[in-house]
């Protein structure tokens, strides 16, 4: 009587989807036979191999992938121009998530700030090494820089170029504040409102311990003074203790009254240069004056100061 014993391999097959049926196949594997036999009085068994074929099973399994993600690619280095074209991205411009031209952000506040066609206002404490403001666009509402209320601290430089009115406002309430340096700039020939307008290079209407050191205020076109120091119209606050020391200032050479000191206790310049029209004929103002003093000033700061004729 002869035994067979047979041990087949299965395959597994995987994939993707869900209900797929199980197919029924073959395969030839190799098995293991096993023959007793009888040799007149000796018995025992024969083992031998050989192939033979099987069924085996496909299953089909379900198997969960994790979803695909996809990347945003970024934004395109063109953006449509005014006729909808495709255009290269204008100098100082981004291009935002829907492909547009857009003008960046102003940087968030920092030890500098940087403005143009944009007015800054201080109204609060300041540590600042820098503020810088230009303005050339005829739109823009001056002045370039607002000291106002409550600004206090320091700023170690100013820059300003304004084609548009007044340099700095310096308003009520301010106080403590000190300027290390810089300069306000009116081009001669470029202020658009400077012909109807009181126009001042620094204007001081209010104001308490106020410290300028070395700034230069060159406002040519301005139709009243460079630096102008007299309480605001709304008496508010009287300009205390409000200096510039180590200044120049400068107006077209035809004009005189370069620095005037009006309603205003312990103000005014020292240590600084004034460019001024000089006495002769051609010069604009009645009382030949380069620090112009109009009577309501108290203990004016008129200290170590150098005139020199403007050519």
């Amino acid at each position: 009587m002869k035994k067979l014993i047979a041990v087949a391999a299965a395959t597994l097959a995987l994939a993707g989807g869900v209900g797929a049926a199980i197919m029924a196949t073959t395969s030839t594997v190799p098995v293991t036979v096993t023959v007793p036999y009888t040799v007149g009085d000796q018995s025992g068994n024969v083992v031998v191999t050989k192939d033979v074929e099987v069924p085996i099973e496909t299953v089909t399994v379900t198997v969960t992938e994790p979803p695909t993600t996809t990347t945003e690619p970024p934004p395109p280095d063109v953006c449509p121009n005014i006729d909808g074209v495709q255009s290269t991205v204008p100098d100082g411009m981004i291009v935002d998530a829907n492909g547009n031209c857009v003008t960046p952000p102003p940087p968030p506040p920092g030890d500098n700030v940087i403005r143009v066609n944009q007015r800054y206002t201080c109204n609060g404490p300041v540590n600042l090494d820098l503020v810088k403001v230009t303005v050339d666009d005829s739109h823009v509402v001056t002045p370039a820089v607002q000291i106002a209320s409550g600004c206090t601290g320091r700023i170690g430089r100013i820059e300003i170029d304004n084609a548009n009115g007044d340099g700095i406002h310096i308003g009520a309430f301010a106080h403590d504040l000190t300027i290390g340096g810089g300069y306000v700039r009116s081009p001669l020939g470029g202020c658009t409102l400077c012909g109807p307008l009181h126009v001042d290079g620094i204007q001081v209407m209010g104001g308490q311990r106020i410290t300028m050191n070395n700034l230069e205020v060159s406002y040519l076109d301005a139709t009243n003074s460079a630096l102008y120091i007299n309480q605001g119209s709304g008496g508010q606050d009287r300009p205390t203790d409000v200096v510039c020391d180590g200044c120049t200032f400068r107006r077209q050479p035809s004009r005189n009254r370069v620095v005037r000191i009006g309603d205003s206790l312990r103000s005014g310049i020292r240590n600084s240069t004034v460019y001024w029209c000089g006495t002769g004929p051609s010069c604009d103002a009645p009382t030949a004056a380069a620090i112009w003093f109009n009577g309501l000033q108290t203990d004016p700061v008129n200290e170590n100061n150098t005139l020199l004729l403007a050519s």
